[in-house]
């Protein structure tokens, strides 16, 4: 059983020295470097379509392009139990960083956008009455 007690202290996410994995927490990073892979050769490929979701889908690449190469550095780390580079505190840094990531993509959905379809509907509009 896992002790998420431990979550709590700052001596648990900054020990140099953390240890082995336990295996369904590695399987777990096995499995979100899979998902992330798998996501990034899919909007990769959305991304080469010329649209008005161009630079969404190039960002969405990028986080998931990040994730996997980040994933595979830290559980190579984290299996051969190299000190300080396999610190819990890079798990918390890579969430951060997703959130953040995922923060700025939905800023671009929902805000940025449809202030994009608006500026291209008035074009269209004014080049409806252009010869």
């Amino acid at each position: 059983m896992i002790n998420f007690s431990k979550l709590f202290y700052l001596k648990f996410w900054f020990n140099a020295y953390p240890g082995a994995m336990s295996k369904p927490f590695l399987l777990f990073f096995i499995v979100m470097t899979i998902v992330f892979s798998l996501l990034a050769i899919v909007s990769y490929f959305f991304n080469k379509k010329r649209s008005i979701y161009q630079k969404t889908w190039n960002s969405f690449f990028q986080l998931c392009f990040f994730s996997v190469v980040y994933n595979i550095f830290w559980i190579f780390f984290v299996w051969q139990t190299i000190p300080v580079l396999s610190s819990r505190f890079w798990f918390a840094i890579w969430l951060l960083i997703i959130i953040i990531w995922f923060v700025f993509i939905f800023r671009q959905i929902f805000i940025k956008i449809p202030q994009r379809k608006k500026i291209l509907e008035q074009k269209n509009k004014i080049k409806k009455y252009l010869p």
